[in-house]
C-alpha cells in the first residue's frame, strides 16, 4: 500500500510538473527570451558531464529510488 502511494504521489506529481513546465516555458516566451531545445547529441554531452553527480546521488539514494522514478 505504500509503494502504491508513492508511486501515485510521483505520477500525480509529474503531471503536475509537466504543466508548470509548459506554462513557464510559455511565460518566458511571453517576455522575449528564446528557450534553445537540445540536440540528441548536446543532450548526451551534457549527461555525460553530470554522471559523475548522478552517480553520487544514486550511491546516497538507492537503485529503489532511481528505478521508481524512471517507471512514473
Amino acid at each position: 500500500a505504500m509503494q502504491d502511494a508513492v508511486t501515485d504521489a510521483v505520477t500525480f506529481q509529474r503531471g503536475m510538473a509537466e504543466r508548470e513546465a509548459v506554462d513557464a516555458r510559455q511565460a518566458i516566451e511571453d517576455e522575449g527570451c528564446e528557450v534553445v531545445e537540445l540536440t540528441a547529441e548536446e543532450h548526451q554531452q551534457f549527461v555525460d558531464a553530470v554522471k559523475p553527480q548522478h552517480d553520487e546521488a544514486r550511491e546516497q539514494f538507492g537503485d529503489t529510488m532511481f528505478e521508481m522514478l524512471k517507471e512514473a
